[in-house]
């Protein structure tokens, strides 16, 4: 196993576009739902960093290496471990693993929240190891 690396106070948001909008699942609960037949459109992970307020990353930042493997292995709700190359065969920049992340979500993020792809957990909190790859943390 490797060590991940990010730029410090780094957060995300993952920005879900649909062939159909999501709804509010009950007046009370405010969670978002995607209709059961609705596929993602598009998916755009947005990093930033907070000092003192959010600003982007700078190209330093999204230069630096994250993980010095070339091959992420990423697990996917299902359990089921996919393999990401690196660009150029050897590590992963910040920019790099956050294109791995966005290009995993856009295929396994299917219907895990109550029968319709998962719009409500999108906070990016970070990526660990767990059952023998990485797992990446999603907040709401």
């Amino acid at each position: 196993m490797n060590v991940i690396l990010l730029p410090e106070n780094v957060s995300g948001r993952l920005e879900i576009e649909l062939t159909e909008p999501p709804v509010t699942m009950t007046p009370v609960l405010m969670n978002k739902i995607a209709p059961e037949n609705a596929k993602i459109v598009s998916l755009n992970l947005k990093m930033r960093i907070y000092s003192e307020d959010f600003r982007p990353l700078t190209d330093d930042e999204w230069n630096m290496i994250a993980f010095s493997q070339p091959i992420l292995q990423l697990l996917s709700e299902s359990g089921e471990i996919f393999d990401y190359a690196a660009p150029d065969s050897k590590q992963f920049t910040v920019r790099d693993l956050v294109a791995a992340i966005e290009q995993h979500e856009f295929h396994t993020r299917n219907a895990t929240w109550f029968g319709g792809i998962d719009v409500h957990h999108v906070f990016f909190e970070g990526i660990h190891w767990e059952n023998n790859a990485w797992i990446v943390a999603w907040g709401s």
